[in-house]
């Protein structure tokens, strides 16, 4: 039998394996069938980072953000100075304050107000910013200290957001995230709004936005969908609806490649 032959040590070694027979038509022979090469262990998918890790990094997100802040802007290193030019003057910061007078009035949330632009349905205008959460600081601080404390928080929520869009969305480094932080939110289009109240709101609020509308259409869980749905709200009630628009479209463009070339096409990876 053919089993006790192979296991009979004084059997003859086998020889040279037959050859293929040629295929029809051809003359050539069949050639072996193809086996996929083993992987090296090096090459194993990395597992993600823990949780810990991940709270670690995003805290040193921010800490390097507000260092980086206040070395970048002078008004931040002196307590005698603040925010002051531009708009600051003659529209974000009177309405800022007058919004913190009505709170202290005991008008919370003014609909109407006679005194704007000889009538105006205050709370209509999401330009003033009176339901936006992060606006709050307006209603109990100075204004002066206010303003500062909310770009400083603005410009946290932006690094971190940018940070985790790309770490945990684009699966970047720790390093790479950091980066990504840094340049988004201290880069010349963030720092020239500061003066422009709403407009810089509205900016800090773009990774964010991005971070939930990626992980929405990668995860597809209710979860991240009302996440990108409740930042988007946040982005409405921020200030500029200008910007909000632009960060719409450019969403849009980005969920229709997502749609065209990874879940049809296969094309990103």
């Amino acid at each position: 039998m053919t089993q006790q032959r192979e296991m009979d040590p004084h059997s003859e070694p086998a020889g040279p394996a037959t050859p293929e027979p040629p295929q029809p038509g051809t003359g050539r022979p069949t050639p072996p069938a193809a086996t996929e090469p083993e992987l090296p262990a090096e090459s194993a998918q990395v597992p993600p980072p823990s949780r810990g890790r991940l709270v670690a990094e995003a805290v040193g997100m921010a800490v390097i953000t507000l260092a980086l802040s206040f070395r970048a802007i002078p008004a931040l290193q002196d307590r005698r100075q603040t925010f002051f030019e531009d708009v600051v003057v003659n529209w974000f910061g009177p309405q800022a304050h007058g919004l913190g007078r009505l709170a202290e009035a005991g008008f919370w949330l003014p609909v109407y107000l006679r005194t704007n632009y000889g009538g105006e349905p205050y709370l209509a205008n999401t330009q003033h910013g009176a339901v936006y959460p992060l606006n709050l600081p307006f209603w109990f601080l100075d204004t002066s200290t206010a303003l500062e404390l909310v770009v400083l928080l603005h410009f946290v929520v932006a690094a971190v957001a940018m940070w985790a869009y790309c770490r945990l969305g684009l699966r970047t480094s720790m390093w790479a995230g950091w980066l990504a932080g840094v340049c988004f939110t201290l880069g010349a289009g963030t720092l020239a709004h500061i003066t422009l109240g709403g407009h810089v709101e509205v900016i800090c609020l773009m990774p964010l936005i991005f971070l939930t509308g990626h992980m929405a259409l990668e995860r597809r869980r209710l979860g991240w969908v009302v996440a990108c749905a409740a930042s988007i709200g946040l982005g409405f009630l921020a200030g500029h609806v200008e910007v909000w628009l632009y960060i719409m479209v450019a969403l849009a463009l980005y969920g229709l490649a997502w749609i065209l070339f990874r879940d049809r096409g296969g094309i990103l990876l």
